[in-house]
């Protein structure tokens, strides 16, 4: 099972793919200066140097795609295609201020896009997951209504 592991920040993007099979980490990096120019991801494979690349990151939507594009890539990236992604984390703070829930609702919107894309056994495991996530997480609850 791979994990993508992301950590939104204001103006920022932290990831690390993860296989859970030997719970290794398969790459990492992340996208800095989100909506600021300048915006560049840096991303290592396992073992491998770091990669500096310029991109341009917009919003967080755009940050998700570099990233994605990156793990994937046939020369440098550690999967073939989306689908080897088994589920999406994302750790969201309860703090107070702006953008902190902005940030969140828009990846959760980010990750039902991409992850769920159209295969619907994926839209239903995603429904599932979201509808136990209103009944335990606060946060999140809040993020979404925002």
């Amino acid at each position: 099972m791979k994990i993508l592991v992301i950590n939104a920040g204001s103006s920022s993007l932290k990831f690390q793919l993860i296989d859970m099979d030997d719970e290794s980490v398969k790459a990492k990096g992340l996208v800095e200066r989100i909506g600021i120019p300048g915006s560049r991801l840096v991303y290592q494979k396992a073992g491998g140097e770091k990669m500096p690349k310029a991109v341009d990151a917009k919003n967080h939507a755009e940050a998700l795609k570099a990233v994605v594009a990156a793990v994937s890539d046939p020369v440098n990236g550690v999967i073939k295609s989306l689908k080897e992604i088994d589920a999406i984390g994302h750790r969201v703070r309860n703090r107070e201020g702006a953008g902190e829930v902005d940030v969140a609702r828009s990846l959760v919107e980010i990750v039902d896009r991409f992850v769920c894309g159209s295969h619907g056994t994926r839209r239903e495991q995603r429904r599932e997951m979201r509808a136990r996530r209103h009944r335990h997480n606060a946060d999140l609850v809040g993020a979404e209504a925002a």
